[in-house]
């Protein structure tokens, strides 16, 4: 097993909340496709942050 820190950790698992976005925007058609992307779209661009900094 190995150890990371939480602050690594816990971004990388909020990374299926835009693979949930896709699935259901693609999948079940859920309305208001554009404003979930794009506030997952910041999520992602928030752990880059958190990655890179």
């Amino acid at each position: 097993m190995v150890f990371a820190p939480v602050s690594y950790v816990t971004p990388v698992q909020e990374l299926s909340i835009l693979l949930r976005v896709v699935t259901g925007s693609r999948w079940l058609a859920e309305g208001k496709a554009t404003r979930r992307l794009v506030a997952a779209g910041l999520i992602v661009v928030g752990i880059v942050a958190l990655a890179l900094g």
